[in-house]
């Protein structure tokens, strides 16, 4: 059985959350503090989800494309390792299914912009 506890032990300092938040954002700490409520998270996830959505519609892409995809998921990479630091302390209601499944969503987040990098070398 999950418990939030183990998952983040688990995910805290997974450096595979960090992937483009280093990138695009490091030293900026205006977004982690922004985050403060679950509608936060949620408005991270869904940009990012609808801009991936967006672009892999998009012919021809172009590098900004592809940075704005970058700077997307930073600040959902961001929303949801405060959310692993702040779960005791903040007002992130998740279960730990749903917390669970925020990680995901970002590794899968990866892999989709994985792919619409390659299309976008490819082309």
């Amino acid at each position: 059985m999950l418990s939030i506890n183990s998952i983040v032990n688990e995910f805290r300092y997974d450096k595979r959350l960090k992937r483009y938040s280093e990138k695009y954002l490091f030293n900026d700490h205006i977004i982690y503090g922004s985050v403060a409520s679950n509608a936060d998270v949620d408005q991270h996830r869904n940009y990012i989800k609808n801009t991936i959505e967006h672009f892999q519609e998009v012919y021809p892409l172009m590098k900004d494309d592809i940075d704005d995809l970058g700077r997307g998921m930073a600040k959902y990479e961001i929303a949801v390792r405060k959310v692993l630091a702040c779960i005791d302390y903040g007002n992130f209601g998740y279960t730990p299914v749903e917390l669970k499944q925020l990680i995901l969503d970002v590794f899968d987040f990866h892999k989709l912009i994985d792919d619409i990098q390659i299309r976008k070398l490819n082309q």
